[in-house]
Formats: structure tokens, C-alpha cells, sequence
């Protein structure tokens, strides 16, 4: 990341300027302000009055370096670029690294455990991995630690969301010390042999591990003591049971609770009560479903999350997608469409719409359009709870397409997201207003000749 220092140097060259030149030029009494920018040596103050005092000649790619730079100096480069990487992973399609190791030991039915490794590259391996066979399982032991501050780990978590046979799970830093193998390394048992994988960000290398059944037994009976953190949750969700829980667990962790939620379309919670029942009671109807057995049980949770969404007095932020939404406004289907629900006919549409519109002008609700379509990844974060990732695409319903979630718990990680949210997603006034664009999603739906 370009440090506020550099990116001032990079723009006195552009314009042919020296200190002394650019002191005289803001009216500053000496050079020595400026020296203390380029060392990094000012505070906050210093250096929104220089970006302000230049700001009006700056071109808009000049204008978003510098802003770019302030950020970098405010909250510092590592944060910096892990909010950067959260931004991509979020909005881009996971795309696989290609191998930076080269060939690795195979073999069918074995278990990779992962120490540590808190890195891009190491995911490259998990992928190599995975696609040897599908007996091959990794889990992967990390600590929270490694998790806010590497700007690779993360992404790589939010990638595997769906890779049922990767598994993360999160150790105290505190007990790290007590294993007996060291950190930053993989183990890989292949029948009765136990290969170790001494690792570091750029390069790895396999070796027989001496005594190796010996030292996996140790390690397992001492993870197994450990209090450990697995972030993957919901694997299979399909039964009755899952159904109850899914509801159960998504009240408790929204309730009475700062908001934040990126999502192309808009969460069951954020739906008129009345408008999501029809969709799910006449879809049963027609539909034989294990879940119509607790159909009772799903709408009184369900009434309890919107009751709690429209009534709460917390802040609310909000990222909605405006394709997502516009396919929504036209067909009556969402990106994440419950399985279970019909589609939702056009005076539903308009009336979803309106009520989201007047939610958004609500003291403490924020709304935010993003252009472009829709993002792979949705995100739901609650302080004092924690951040969640899921896909976007998706019935909830493991048999029909891809689901599965990541928990990061505790508010380290609710900070870090609502730090993203600032800093990333709401720094900048909106393009178009909110009331216009709810005015266009309004037209889309009554163009439907349907009902």
C-alpha cells in the first residue's frame, strides 16, 4: 500500500514541484509540514487540512490515490489491505491461484491437518488437494490472531465457503505454545505413513516424518483438550430439524443487535411477514415437503426475526445490489429464493419495495444500491455476535444447490467488517438517490403484464 509520504512525493514530480515551491503555494509559514508528511511524522489533522488545501486541483484518479493513501496512514497498510482483500474476495467470483509448489505426495482417503499457514499460497495447496481425490479431507487450525491480521487467510476462508471436505477451525493463541509440533506445517497421514510439510508463504516441502503415527496421535489428543472453534457451519441443511435450528440460531443472532448486511436481494427478515408466508404456505400446497411439518414452528421464528428487523432501534446498514434487485423486480425470483417459496407476484414486489424504501429513511438506517451484478458472497454482521458469510446464489437446500456458512465469532470480527462498511462501502455520497432508484425497481415490476 503507498504510504500518504510516497503518493505526496509521486504528486510533487507530476507537477514539477519542491518543498519549498509546494509550502509557498498552500501559504504555509515553513517547510517543515511538509517534510513531516513525506516522513510520515503528522498527525490526522495535518493531513486532511494538506488534502484539503490541494484537493480542488486534483484530477479524480489524483483524488482517489490520495484519498486511498490518507486510509493506508489512518488505520495502517496491513489493515488496510486485508479490507482490500475482503472487497475482492466479496465482489469477485473465487478464482483458484494456480500451483506455487509444484507436485505433492497422492494418496485416497487421508487427512491433511494444517498448523498455521495463514497465507494466499497455502489455499493454492488445499485446492491441489482437494482435487486429487474425493477422499481427501484438510482441516485447518489457525488462531484468531492470524485470522485479523493476515490478508490472506480470510479470503481464502470465504473461497472454500462450499468446499465441504476443507474444514477451519479456530485455536487460542494462548495454547498454540502447548502442541508438540511446531506451528506453520502440515501433516499428511497416508495409511501408516505420516509425511510433514515444513511450510512458509512462497515455498514448501514434503518429508517422511520420523515416528510420525507417534507424533499425530499426540497432536490429536491434544487438539481434542484444547476449546476449539469450528467456523463452518450448516454443511447439510435440508431436514426439519436443520430448518428449526437454521431459523432459531439466525433470531438469536440478529436480535436487539447493530446491523450490517451486503446482500444482493434482501433477507428473509427484511420481507413483509404476510407477503414471505404466502409464498411459503401456497407453495405447500402444491408441493409435498418434509419441511410443511414444521411450517408452524418456521413461521413463528420467522415473525419474531421481522418483528425484531423493523422494530429495533439499533443502527441498520444496508448493501443491496441493483441487477439483483431488477431481476427480482421483473421475475419475482431472488438470488437466494427459499426453496419452498413461490415466486412472489407483482403487487408483492411493489409492496416489498415500498416498505424497504420507507424503512431506508429511517433515523439510524443507512441504504446503499451497488451497480453491477450481483456478488457471490453475502454478509450479515451483529455486534457483540460476529460476521457472517454464505453464498449468494443459493434454495437453502443442501440436495439442490451449494450452502454453507462461515461464523468468524466475536467482535473482533464485527469490528473489522463494520470498519469495512465505513471505510470502503460508505465513504463516498451514493451516485444516484435511493428514493430514484426504488422509483425504477417500482416501474420494472408494474411492466409485468402478470398478476
Amino acid at each position: 500500500m503507498e504510504s500518504l509520504g510516497q503518493c505526496i512525493y509521486a504528486w510533487m514530480e507530476a507537477k514539477d514541484l519542491n518543498v519549498a515551491r509546494l509550502s509557498e503555494k498552500l501559504g504555509f509559514k515553513s517547510k517543515t509540514s511538509i517534510f513531516r508528511l513525506l516522513h510520515g511524522q503528522s498527525n490526522e489533522y495535518s493531513r486532511d487540512r494538506f488534502y484539503h488545501a490541494i484537493e480542488n486541483e486534483l484530477d479524480e484518479a489524483w483524488r482517489t490515490r490520495f484519498r486511498t493513501a490518507l486510509l493506508t496512514e489512518r488505520i495502517g497498510s496491513q489493515r488496510h489491505s486485508l479490507l482490500r482483500e475482503i472487497d475482492h474476495c466479496l465482489f469477485t467470483r473465487y478464482e483458484k491461484d494456480k500451483a506455487l509448489f509444484g507436485s505433492v505426495p497422492k494418496s485416497e482417503r487421508d487427512t491433511i491437518l494444517i498448523l498455521g499457514c495463514p497465507w494466499a499460497s497455502t489455499f493454492s495447496l488445499v485446492d491441489q488437494w482437494l482435487a486429487e481425490s474425493a477422499d481427501v479431507r484438510v482441516i485447518h487450525y489457525f488462531t484468531r490472531w492470524e485470522l485479523l491480521t493476515s490478508d490472506g487467510l480470510l479470503p481464502g476462508l470465504i473461497g472454500h465457503i462450499t468446499a465441504l471436505r476443507y474444514q477451519a477451525v479456530l485455536v487460542d493463541q494462548d495454547e498454540v505454545k502447548s502442541l508438540p509440533l511446531p506451528w506453520n506445517i502440515a501433516l499428511r497421514t497416508e495409511d501408516e505413513l505420516t509425511r510433514i510439510m515444513l511450510m512458509c508463504e512462497k515455498t514448501a516441502a514434503w518429508d517422511r516424518m520420523a515416528n510420525g503415527s507417534a507424533w499425530l496421535l499426540a497432536l490429536n489428543s491434544q487438539l481434542a483438550h484444547l476449546p476449539l472453534t469450528p467456523l463452518y457451519r450448516f454443511d447439510q441443511l435440508k431436514s426439519v430439524s436443520d430448518y428449526k435450528a437454521f431459523t432459531q440460531q439466525n433470531y438469536k443472532m440478529e436480535y436487539n443487535r447493530k446491523t450490517l448486511i451486503i446482500k444482493p436481494t434482501p433477507g428473509m427478515q427484511m420481507m413483509p411477514a404476510d407477503v414471505v408466508e404466502s409464498t411459503f404456505l401456497d407453495y405447500l400446497v402444491h408441493n409435498i415437503e418434509p419441511v410443511a411439518m414444521a411450517q408452524e414452528s418456521l413461521i413463528y421464528t420467522f415473525e419474531k426475526r421481522v418483528r425484531n428487523f423493523y422494530t429495533c432501534k439499533k443502527p441498520r446498514l444496508l448493501v443491496l445490489s441493483v441487477d439483483a434487485m431488477t431481476r427480482f423486480a421483473r421475475t419475482g425470483l431472488m438470488d437466494d429464493q427459499f426453496f419452498a417459496f413461490r415466486p412472489y407476484i407483482k403487487g408483492e414486489r411493489i409492496r416489498v419495495f415500498m416498505i424497504l424504501q420507507e424503512f431506508s429513511r429511517r433515523a439510524g438506517v443507512t441504504l446503499r444500491f451497488r451497480k453491477g451484478d450481483s456478488w457471490p458472497i453475502s454478509v450479515e454482521v451483529y455486534k457483540d455476535f460476529g460476521a457472517l458469510f454464505y453464498p449468494s446464489s443459493t434454495s437453502y437446500n443442501t440436495d439442490l444447490s451449494n450452502y454453507r456458512e462461515l461464523l468468524l465469532p466475536g467482535q473482533e470480527f464485527a469490528n473489522l467488517m463494520f470498519q469495512f462498511a465505513e471505510e470502503l462501502l460508505f465513504a463516498n455520497p451514493p451516485e444516484e438517490s435511493v428514493d430514484d432508484t426504488f422509483a425504477f425497481f417500482i416501474r420494472e415490476a408494474e411492466r409485468d403484464g402478470k398478476i
